[in-house]
């Protein structure tokens, strides 16, 4: 199976698709109380919880930096260009979280309180900067194949989160078993940087399967990228340890938690 991502028009498609599909506005139908904060209070925002301003400055800045990177990547890449040299502004346009979604990624570590926070793909550490905002007392342990990346977002992590933030750099399977030790508890695992179908699958897995979780939930980014990304998406969503899936189209979310029935909602979120 190839790991190259659909176009533009095919994904303007499915995302029609998944709109006329999707439901459970503002958590209307959904009974579990759990689910129903979640849906209602955190994905669509009911209590208005709004971003530090410190991150949305950080995300807008580098929207406009036109400072040019010498990129190598690992995994699938980008879907806007395979190019060895990007701006900045190209990148955190085109490669990383929307304003909206990394608010979302924010309000979800807030209303987690995880214990622990893992990142696979930092990138210009625009994703990061909103996981660690949120995250409260949790330390946030992110990694970057792209040495680049890497460097850049060390550099420009805002200086009120790098303490929270511990930094590493290389191949995600180089790093992903002694990151894995660190899942206990109450666990959030953000998986982006490598669209292919087996590193995705393994990952998820492997947190799932971690023996001694009482909670985890993963944040798959670009579930309908391709080929392989939608399968990965289909497999995990019938896996008996995902206890709840929720379909945002960008993103997915597994959660396992014990004691609650297994349910899967495909929501109408942007």
């Amino acid at each position: 199976m190839g790991n190259k991502g659909f176009s533009t028009a095919t994904l303007s498609l499915k995302y029609l698709q998944h709109r006329f599909t999707a439901g459970y506005r503002n958590g209307f139908g959904i009974h579990s109380p759990y689910l129903y904060d979640l849906v209602r209070n955190v994905i669509f925002n009911q209590q208005k919880q709004a971003v530090p301003d410190y991150v949305q400055q950080l995300h807008s800045r580098l929207k406009k930096d036109r400072q040019i990177l010498e990129l190598n990547e690992i995994g699938a890449g980008s879907r806007v260009t395979q190019a060895g040299k990007r701006t900045v502004s190209s990148i955190a346009r085109g490669s990383s979280v929307t304003s909206k979604q990394g608010a979302l990624l924010f309000r979800i570590c807030k209303w987690y309180a995880p214990s622990v926070i893992l990142e696979f793909g930092t990138g210009l550490g625009i994703s990061t900067a909103y996981l660690a905002a949120g995250s409260g007392g949790a330390p946030v342990i992110t990694v970057e194949g792209c040495k680049t990346k890497h460097l850049f977002a060390v550099g420009n992590m805002i200086p009120e989160l790098a303490p929270k933030i511990e930094f590493l750099e290389g191949d995600f399977t180089i790093h992903f078993s002694s990151m894995l030790k660190k899942v206990e508890e109450r666990a959030l695992v953000f998986i982006d940087g490598d669209h292919r179908y087996l590193p995705t699958m393994d990952k998820v897995t492997a947190c799932l399967k971690k023996e001694n979780i009482k909670e985890v939930m993963l944040i798959l980014d670009d579930i309908y990228w391709s080929k392989e990304m939608e399968k990965a998406w289909d497999d995990c969503i019938s896996m008996e340890m995902a206890d709840i899936s929720l379909d945002l189209f960008h993103f997915g979310l597994l959660i396992k938690r014990g004691g609650i029935a297994r349910q899967h909602f495909k929501i109408k979120f942007q």
